[in-house]
């Protein structure tokens, strides 16, 4: 049957794929005689199998089959605790050329914000705690009480003022909104420790969310815990291994092992001092003092 159908695809130019649980007697890494019918049934269709890996116990058992070119990485063996079979995945990539001249591209969202932010507010209580306000309002510096103005206009003339100087401080700006899952999976893409394997047990972890949502069992519920810890874990360690590497490869170690830690730290802007180089000499001057102040000085009389 699986020859029939094969027979009928041969000579389309299509991607092939087919995959499944097969017998112990098709065994690939074995010499039997029915693995070498099939192997021979395959070769017939220009297929070949990509899967030497153990899905069951020692036997490969999962296999899968392609008409096109791979590498040794095109295939993988993950570990699935709802099942006495491993998973055996593949890593596709397509030949042909795909016209996306008439895909819509993907616009950015703009949004205007305004960033509120402590030293933000700071400095607009300072520039409106500066105006002066009496002839901000009255607009008239020989103001006196026999020309009263109104509440309305004074108020207007105040708020004006106070508007003006929010806007100056607290300007509105224009942002752009990105998918933040791909940014991650950018950042994923540039972050050398971020291996192939942690990448497939990233991927376990999140069909194991998927499982415990759906069947919302005991055993579906400690599987995602244990296999999450696990992957949590694993990131620690290849991060350390990481950062280990890249300060030992390091002409200049310190400077390497400073520039990890502020990227871990990530805010590394000095925070400005208010204070003059002449207060810091006096103070130290004056600590030189207290100290001398402190000390028990000893009896040099005659007597």
């Amino acid at each position: 049957m699986l020859l029939d159908v094969l027979r009928g695809t041969r000579w389309l130019h299509y991607d092939m794929v087919i995959g499944g649980d097969l017998n112990a007697d098709f065994d690939i890494t074995t010499h039997k005689r029915t693995v070498t019918e099939l192997k021979i049934l395959l070769r017939q269709c220009s297929l070949h199998s990509i899967n030497n890996s153990p899905t069951r116990d020692k036997a490969c058992l999962d296999n899968i089959f392609v008409n096109f070119k791979t590498t040794e990485e095109s295939c993988d063996v993950t570990v699935f605790p709802f099942s006495d079979h491993d998973c055996a995945s593949l890593n596709y990539t397509s030949r042909f050329c795909i016209d996306n001249s008439n895909i819509p591209k993907l616009v950015p969202k703009v949004i205007i914000t305004r960033s509120v932010t402590d030293d933000k507010i700071v400095q607009l209580c300072k520039s409106l705690a500066e105006r002066d306000w009496f002839n901000q309002c009255h607009g008239d510096t020989s103001y006196s009480l026999s020309a009263a103005l109104s509440g309305k206009l004074l108020f207007e003339r105040f708020f004006k003022t106070f508007l003006t100087q929010f806007n100056d401080n607290i300007p509105i700006k224009k942002c752009k909104l990105t998918d933040k899952g791909f940014t991650n999976r950018a950042t994923n893409r540039q972050n050398s420790w971020f291996t192939k394997q942690l990448s497939n047990m990233k991927n376990q972890v999140m069909v194991l969310h998927n499982i415990c949502s759906i069947q919302e069992t005991e055993h579906a519920r400690l599987a995602h815990i244990k296999c999450r810890n696990e992957y949590k874990k694993a990131i620690v360690e290849a991060k350390k291994a990481h950062n280990f590497n890249t300060i030992d490869n390091s002409t200049n170690k310190c400077k390497a092992a400073w520039k990890l830690i502020n990227g871990v730290a990530k805010d590394v802007r000095s925070k400005k001092i208010n204070k003059s180089p002449q207060k810091f000499n006096d103070f130290f001057i004056k600590s030189v003092e207290d100290v001398g102040n402190t000390i028990i000085k000893p009896d040099i009389s005659s007597s």
